[in-house]
């Protein structure tokens, strides 16, 4: 094992830029092909795992020990330090268990990363990635953790909350269409409850009919206010329900070209125009088809709002965009940054918010009404009870 220590030392004390650092482990790698078969050095790895500081474990152990098998001694020291050590080492262990080879990881991985992953949903912002870890992964027993994630307490463009949503789809449970539908009409998510149906669409598609009322309500979201979506949601929705039941997508596709809206980019109503008369047998243009009595009865879409009414949507991830565009255009000292930044301002105290670049203190606040209620609320107190007792029965107590 001289020569697996050799390896790790010079590992240890790089100092490198990080394209050196990426050349020195492809070279550490390949010197260590020869020894993948000694017993010992699990040990070697485990041992420099547990002496090196967080700032080694991060930047260079875990490059070096990604997509290599793990055994029985490094994954005890990669668990220890999920559950015990600092907040970079414990996501450098993550990101190795994550990477590994190991196709899957007993109960018992699971079960003692999903205990982290609840001790720090307790927290505003969690310092450690388990829950998104949890998500990747999605094991089935893991179902009430990730719905409990989704649904906490605390900001709600925090990583593990999106995270654990867009995984939700993967599991395979009756009750998450339902809680996906409440999240798509607050308007907090929208990209992430479609990542979710498409996860659920390719997991199960002899299910895939029970998401239909949760696409069609994102296609059919837009209004104004809190409610507003930008073209990429519409368009993404609309291609889930093309995928899910392209025979009823048409009327959806015809009634979004003819709603049309404020803003749009260009790419938005050709995409829409191409695939409803790919639809329709390519043989007439969207306008012979919306001239065409046999599609009279269309649903009643609103029209796709513009970047100025964008910029107080419920969705941070949309407002945001917005209030880039809108800023781009008009300046910051608009009467929308100002309305914008005191409704940020709202939401950072309330910890709904991680922060924002355009409140500060001087910034006033705003009166926010009930369709700003915090996402947590969503979740029926009957419902929370529930998933407390199913996460207790796997992760005990």
């Amino acid at each position: 094992m001289a020569e697996m220590r050799a390896i790790l030392a010079e590992l240890a004390t790089f100092r490198g830029p990080q394209p050196q650092l990426a050349e020195t482990i492809r070279a550490l790698r390949g010197r260590m092909a020869p020894l993948a078969d000694d017993a010992r050095l699990g040990t070697e790895l485990a041992t420099t795992w547990r002496l090196a500081p967080p700032s080694s474990r991060s930047q260079n152990l875990r490059p070096l020990l990604e997509n290599l098998p793990l055994g029985d001694e490094l994954r005890a020291a990669l668990l220890l330090s999920i559950e015990t050590d600092d907040e970079q080492s414990a996501n450098a262990a993550l990101q190795v268990l994550d990477a590994s080879q190991d196709e899957s990881l007993d109960d018992e991985v699971l079960r003692r990363i999903g205990q982290v992953a609840r001790t720090e949903r307790s927290k505003l912002l969690p310092d450690k990635e388990a829950v998104v870890w949890l998500a990747r992964r999605t094991p089935p027993q893991a179902l009430a953790s990730l719905v409990l994630a989704a649904f906490r307490e605390g900001p709600e463009d925090a990583e593990d909350r999106l995270a654990a949503t867009a995984a939700l789809g993967r599991l395979d449970d009756a009750r998450v269409p339902d809680w996906i539908e409440r999240l798509i009409h607050s308007g907090a998510a929208h990209l992430e409850c479609l990542h979710a149906v498409a996860q659920a669409v390719a997991s199960h598609p002899a299910s895939s009919s029970c998401w239909l009322p949760a696409v069609r309500l994102a296609v059919g979201a837009s209004g104004d206010s809190q409610a507003a979506i930008d073209p990429w949601v519409r368009w993404t929705a609309l291609d889930l329900l093309c995928h899910i039941e392209s025979s009823t997508a048409l009327p959806w596709l015809l009634a979004s070209w003819r709603a049309a809206g404020e803003d749009l980019p260009s790419w938005y109503l050709a995409k829409v125009a191409a695939r409803a008369v790919a639809l329709a047998g390519g043989a007439r243009s969207v306008e012979k088809l919306l001239a065409d009595p046999a599609h009279a009865a269309l649903p009643e879409l609103a029209p796709l709002v513009g970047i100025r009414a964008r910029t107080a949507s419920r969705c941070p991830r949309i407002a945001r965009r917005a209030m880039v565009e809108w800023a781009e255009l008009h300046g910051e000292a608009t009467a929308e940054a100002v309305a914008r930044a005191a409704v940020e301002r709202t939401l950072v105290e309330r910890g709904q918010l991680l922060g924002s670049f355009l409140a500060d203190d001087a910034t006033a606040k705003a009166e926010l009404d009930a369709s700003w209620q915090p996402n947590a609320q969503l979740l029926l107190p009957t419902e929370r009870a529930q998933l407390l007792q199913e996460e207790a029965r796997w992760l005990g107590p």
